[in-house]
């Protein structure tokens, strides 16, 4: 299970995946285009592995949780059953009530668990929300390199401007 510490530092490094994509990939030129993409990927390879590791984390709390729960349960229905204090109560809500704060450590227990796997829920959909934003970003690169291959096809973009594109490399354009 992540601490605390380590929470806060996976948020901070997932929170400052940043990407601009270029207004006019056409004048900025593949280049750019390219270290886009080599830089979506590199991020959505760390962001993939903390998905990953969040899962896991996720997993783990709710199993916890559900132990902690089935503790509780146990617990509250042995109490019920024999303890004199809590049957004598005239309400379920007082029974219960009752046999609560005979188990009290049982219930922080159960507080606690329910606690993390919160924190873990709430991390883990921050990071996948993260990780989609990124496979939104690599789709919009993909329609900007689809932009610059229609300007070519209706020859807004001639072979001098796709040369420069290029940065001087030769390229037969048609």
């Amino acid at each position: 299970m992540l601490t605390n510490d380590e929470y806060k530092a996976r948020l901070e490094e997932v929170q400052s995946v940043t990407v601009t994509l270029d207004d006019d990939p056409i004048n900025q030129g593949l280049q750019s285009i390219n270290k886009k993409i080599a830089t979506v990927q590199r991020a959505k390879d760390r962001i993939g592995h903390l998905l990953v590791e969040s899962i896991k984390n996720r997993a783990e709390c709710q199993i916890i949780l559900d132990g902690k729960k089935a503790e509780y349960n146990i617990e509250l229905d042995h109490l019920l059953a024999t303890d004199m204090d809590v049957q004598a109560q005239k309400s379920e809500a007082l029974r219960k009530a009752t046999a609560n704060t005979k188990m009290a450590d049982v219930v922080l227990q159960m507080h606690y668990a329910e606690k993390d796997f919160t924190t873990a829920d709430a991390y883990h959909k921050c990071v996948n929300q993260i990780y989609a934003n990124l496979e939104s970003v690599n789709s919009n690169l993909s329609r900007q390199v689809s932009v610059i291959q229609m300007g070519i096809s209706i020859g807004e973009v001639n072979g001098d401007t796709f040369k420069e594109l290029f940065q001087g490399r030769s390229i037969n354009v048609k």
